[in-house]
Order: structure tokens, then sequence, then C-alpha cells
């Protein structure tokens, strides 16, 4: 009988392609491989997946904690106007509005992990994930060639979030670098709430 798989995958279907495996010889064998394989890449896709979507939870749910937590205070340090322009991301829009409003400076070391952090996140939300997305036409000259075509910023400015080469590469968070983003921003809620 000839094993094949259907995703999802149960964690059943996985331990009788282990066990078949053990027993198999020749092209069976090779096929149980090929399958096995297919089920590590699966797998691996969808903790990417997972891992990246957290950073953006993660970030959004930062950004609305720090609004959220100057709200309150509105009657005696009211909101005044929006705090920067439209060149500044939403978190330098928040230290500057802090600073402001409660005198609060934030130190370099406390918000360190934010910029790569929003970055990620922007890069997997506007790029689907794509680490070096393609240009547009517009930023493209007519005698480019194909390592011209690839928008490679993000993978110089954070190759550590980055699996992959060329046009095939992926923004890829690992576990250590998510547990260090949730433990930076635990962090800053607590400065802040002081």
């Amino acid at each position: 009988m000839l094993l094949r798989l259907t995703f999802p995958v149960s964690l059943a279907d996985v331990a009788k392609i282990e066990s078949a495996l053990e027993k198999a010889a020749g092209g069976y064998y090779e096929h149980l491989a090929d399958q096995q394989h297919e089920l590590h890449m699966y797998y691996s896709d969808q903790e990417r997946f997972v891992r990246n979507m957290a950073v953006v939870a993660l970030a959004s749910r930062l950004t609305y904690a720090l609004r959220e937590m100057a709200r309150p205070v509105e009657t005696f340090s009211s909101r005044k106007k929006r705090h920067g322009g439209t060149d500044k991301s939403e978190f330098q829009r928040l230290w500057a509005e802090y600073s402001e409003r409660f005198g609060m400076n934030f130190d370099a070391d406390l918000i360190a992990f934010i910029e790569p952090m929003r970055a990620v996140r922007n890069q997997i939300v506007h790029d689907g994930g794509q680490a070096n997305p393609f240009k547009s036409q517009v930023e493209l000259g007519l005698d480019s060639d194909f390592d011209d075509m690839l928008d490679l910023s993000f993978s110089k400015q954070y190759p550590q979030f980055v699996q992959g080469e060329s046009s095939s590469a992926e923004v890829t968070v690992s576990e250590e670098q998510l547990e260090e983003m949730i433990q930076g921003s635990v962090e800053l809620i607590k400065w802040s709430a002081q």
C-alpha cells in the first residue's frame, strides 16, 4: 500500500510515515522520504507564518497599549496635536507625545527592539513576507538586470530576519527573536506604567 499525504496532516500520519520508513526499501523508501521531506517543509512554512503573524499582532497590541495608557490622563494632560508628521512611524509619534505630555524620555536601550520589530511587521504586512520584493516599473530603468529588479533594502538592513536569497528570500522570525520582542514589549509597558 502506497502512503499518500493530504494536507493538513495529523500527528498520526507523521507517525505512520516514520514507522513505514524503518521497514521500507528501494523506491518505496524514496517515496516515503520524499513524503517526510514535504511534511517538514509544510510544517516549517506553517511555523514561520505563525511566528510572523505573532510579530504583526505584537506590534499592533503594543501600539494600542501605549495609546490606551495615555488616554486616562486626558483630564490633566490633554493631547493637543498629532505628534510628529507623516514621515515618522507610529512609535516615533508615541515617543514624541509621551515626551511632550508627560516629560518621559525613552532610553535607547529600552526601545532598541522597536525599529526592527516595526520593519519586520511592515515587510510582512505590505510585502506578504517577501524579503526582496520586485521593484515597481517606475523604479526600474529600461536596461535593468535581474538583481536590479529586486528591492534588497530590507535584506541588507535586517539580514537576521531573512531566510533564503534573491527573489525567494522570506521574512522569518525565529522563536528566540519573537521571545526577545515579547520581553522587550513587556518591559516597555512596565516602565511606561511607572
